[in-house]
């Protein structure tokens, strides 16, 4: 119940923003709903006066209005269809720019749970379908309702008993189609949510793509991604059911309707009671009268099929904001220090009280087995990750309330970075951040990056979806990106994982040139040659530091340090 009414809260906000094209569309709606709707009295006037009068002028009269009638109503049609169709257009475009800002704003841990094929589902499908509701239900509803009443009244106002048939018959009909509604917006979630689920599936197919082309498991694959489509064409089958029942019960009662019409209208006529062009009419309304309802089943089936999409949108544009603090700090970072830092993950404890202390100008790595929390270490440190327990101390000030003040401060690279495709290497490098020409030149040139686009067709305006870059260029890309606008503190995921020894040995260079910049350089590596010339060694093992020191210091004293060594996880 609380979900219905925060998802016609969500409509009408969505509604109440578009009021001014709704007032638009409602002019059209009304003025195209009108000509209609008079349509019919004059056939029952040509039928009833101007056959029986034998006057050509006044049958010409009444087929010229006719005419003018039906103008009218054509082009009131035409310019209402083409408004629907531009708002939706509308809303889909501000929809669509408010989700991929929601997704600047929610904290990491939302795309830790939610999958990326169900954002991009939100993205095209579920925001197609909002759309197309919010441009067209309530206009729909408006011209269904107009028309259906203006023709009731109509009717009523030339045989008040015969128009009680079909507005009793509806009413009936109505109260049967609201008790399958119910189910057909169950369904509808259900089907979404699939549909989210199958996106994901697929998606994860194509980041898998080289694996599955050389291990070729075509049986298996197949298998695999027809047990998700199953799955939801199951769930798209039982919502098609039902929300096509709900059309056909409402065609079928329009039948009953007609037949209820001219078998009491018959009788009126053989009894004198009422005229052929009465019934005519009344004929006509019924028929006008089809629309209008087919328009409201329209309405109904747009409703239902988008009620999953709505509370899926809804969830993303209402989901809790990370709490961005605002200020700076004031002087640059010279220490950096975490302290009995816990984190926990869908209640399993990944870091068990974490102590380290970083200084400028020294550069440390952080090593141990994989799943020990090394990446969720980096993530806390980059305020990604808020720490459930424990404090980040800045220059000896506890600042585990502003870590996105302190985001601002570091530079990340990450073990795989992405890059945006339809954007030049210099945009995947600034990325909307203004910088001096003479500083942009300096960056490229220290990584080496100024040396590989050299050979490129653009350079740097070069679109990275057109060039096949080398794991080591990417890095080098990657690394640059990090040292745009100066951060004290550079922090880099497994960087070297694939690159090659040329490579490895340009990025060496540049983390210590920017070390003796006294900049406080922490990195995730499993290389030997990596780690073993840094200052400094955190060994991290079931959540916490088990060890620190040098490289030829832990190979002395710490037996883990070594085992990792012997079973080849450091290189």
């Amino acid at each position: 119940m609380e979900e219905k009414k925060s998802v016609k809260r969500f409509l009408r906000v969505l509604f109440k923003r578009y009021w001014r094209r709704q007032v638009v569309t409602s002019i059209l709606v009304i003025i195209e709903s009108g000509g209609g709707i008079l349509i019919p009295l004059l056939f029952k006037q040509i039928i009833d006066k101007a056959i029986p009068s034998g006057d050509y002028r006044i049958l010409l009269n009444y087929i010229l209005g006719l005419m003018g009638l039906l103008l009218l109503a054509t082009i009131f049609s035409y310019l209402g269809e083409v408004w629907f169709e531009f708002t939706a257009i509308k809303v889909k475009r501000d929809l669509q720019r408010e989700i991929i800002n929601k997704f600047m704003k929610v904290p990491f841990n939302y795309f830790m749970v939610n999958k990326v094929g169900e954002q991009v589902s939100k993205l095209i499908s579920d925001i197609e379908q909002v759309g197309i509701l919010a441009s067209q239900f309530f206009p729909i509803m408006l011209l269904a309702l107009t028309q259906i009443f203006g023709i009731l009244a109509i009717m009523f106002f030339l045989n008040w008993k015969l128009a009680l048939l079909p507005l009793t018959l509806m009413i009936i009909s109505w109260f049967g189609i609201m008790i399958l509604n119910t189910k057909a917006e169950k369904l509808s979630q259900k089907e979404r949510k699939k549909f989210g689920i199958l996106s994901d599936v697929i998606l994860n197919i194509l980041e898998n793509i080289k694996a599955l082309k050389i291990i070729y498991p075509l049986n298996w694959i197949n298998k695999h991604f027809e047990r998700f489509q199953d799955d939801y064409i199951q769930t798209k089958k039982a919502f098609t059911r039902v929300i096509k029942l709900v059309a056909v019960l409402g065609n079928t009662m329009f039948g009953i309707i007609a037949l209820a019409l001219f078998w009491y209208g018959g009788y009126q006529i053989l009894d004198g009671k009422m005229t052929l062009g009465t019934l005519i009419a009344f004929w006509a309304y019924m028929q006008a009268l089809a629309n209008p309802i087919q328009l409201l089943m329209q309405a109904n089936v747009t409703y239902r099929s988008s009620y999953g999409s709505i509370t899926r949108i809804k969830d993303i544009l209402e989901y809790e904001e990370e709490r961005i603090k605002k200020g700076k700090l004031a002087d640059k970072i010279g220490k950096l220090e975490l302290k009995g830092v816990k984190f926990k993950y869908e209640d399993k404890e990944i870091l068990k009280g974490i102590n380290m202390k970083l200084e400028k100008g020294k550069i440390y790595a952080l090593v141990g087995e994989s799943g020990v929390g090394k990446t969720t270490t980096l993530n806390i440190l980059t305020g990604l990750y808020k720490p459930n327990e424990g404090n980040i101390i800045v220059n000896s000030e506890d600042w585990t309330e502003k870590l996105t003040i302190l985001r601002k401060k570091i530079g990340f690279v990450e073990q795989s970075p992405v890059f945006f495709k339809y954007c030049s290497i210099k945009e995947n490098i600034l990325m909307g951040r203004d910088i001096p020409d003479k500083e942009f030149e300096k960056i490229i040139n220290e990584t080496a990056v100024s040396k590989f686009v050299e050979n490129l067709p653009q350079k740097l305006d070069t679109l990275l979806g057109e060039v096949n870059l080398s794991g080591g260029q990417k890095q080098l890309l990657a690394l640059a990106r990090a040292l745009v606008g100066a951060p004290d503190v550079l922090v880099l995921d497994e960087f070297t994982a694939n690159v090659d020894s040329k490579t490895e040995e340009e990025i060496h260079k540049i983390l210590i040139n920017e070390k003796e910049r006294g900049k406080i350089v922490l990195f995730v590596a499993h290389r030997l040659s990596t780690i073993r010339n840094s200052d400094k060694i955190f060994l991290l093992d079931d959540g916490k530091i088990e060890d620190e020191g040098l490289h030829d210091e832990l190979i002395k004293k710490s037996e883990k340090y070594r085992k990792l060594i012997s079973l080849q996880m450091i290189k």
